[in-house]
């Protein structure tokens, strides 16, 4: 299974298209952030804001027809009301918004935390809480994949999945106790590749948001290949160590 990830989209739809078309993967992860950055309205305009998210919704529509798309909401995702609809995104083929669900793909189970869900995972500053209590109860060792956007990924680690991927603006990856986990953020993406269930490779791919396009050059169209290392922001906690493939 090829699993394409990213989040926090600043608008280059388009970019992202080219990169489903060059990697065609077989699950699509959308970590959040999606139809607002934090700075739609500031920075484009309430027009070119709605150009972004009807470009968000031909996204999944020409996604969906080749891939299996989940979608997990971001904090941002209500900065405008209506712009962002998990009942929207459900009535697209082969879409999925899985905040707060699970969804097997291929015998692979996938958990979905949105932003407010993931805040509910731990009580206070150093607890996890009855939230996570029960999804440890019902899926610790067995859901593969948990797709989560914003904090919390310490306590989401508690789960042992096989792989955490965590949208919001930190782009890296590396084990959160003992789970590999990868960040996403603006302009890039991470594919993520198994076999047996078990994760094989794992690479990072930037996007020209000026041109539109993902640069291209190797048989698969894609150059700006990247290795991914520990986010900075998290090089102090002794439960992230680095990850190697």
């Amino acid at each position: 299974m090829r699993i394409l990830a990213f989040s926090d989209v600043a608008g280059w739809w388009k970019g992202y298209e080219a990169l489903v078309d060059s990697l065609q993967p077989d699950v699509i992860c959308l970590a959040g952030d999606l139809v607002s950055d934090g700075f739609a309205e500031f920075l484009w305009g309430r027009g070119r804001r709605t150009d972004h998210v009807e470009s968000f919704y031909k996204f999944l529509q020409r996604s969906g027809s080749v891939s299996k798309v989940l979608v997990v909401k971001g904090n941002h995702d209500e900065d405008f009301e209506g712009d962002y609809s998990p009942e929207r995104i459900n009535e697209i083929p082969g879409c999925f918004e899985i905040s707060g669900r699970t969804i097997e793909v291929d015998g692979m189970l996938f958990l979905g935390l949105g932003f407010r869900e993931a805040r509910r995972l731990r009580s206070g500053y150093s607890r996890p809480s009855r939230y996570l209590q029960s999804l440890i109860e019902k899926f610790r060792g067995k859901v593969d994949v948990v797709l989560m956007h914003d904090k919390n990924i310490r306590y989401a680690s508690l789960l042992k999945p096989k792989l955490i991927i965590k949208g919001g603006l930190c782009l890296g990856a590396c084990l959160v106790n003992g789970v590999p986990s990868v960040f996403t953020g603006p302009d890039s993406s991470v594919i993520i590749e198994f076999e047996n269930k078990a994760i094989s490779k794992i690479s990072g791919y930037l996007l020209n948001p000026t041109r539109w396009y993902v640069e291209m050059s190797d048989s698969r169209g894609i150059r700006k290949a990247f290795s991914l290392d520990v986010p900075v922001n998290y090089r102090k906690f002794e439960w992230v160590k680095p990850l190697a493939f």
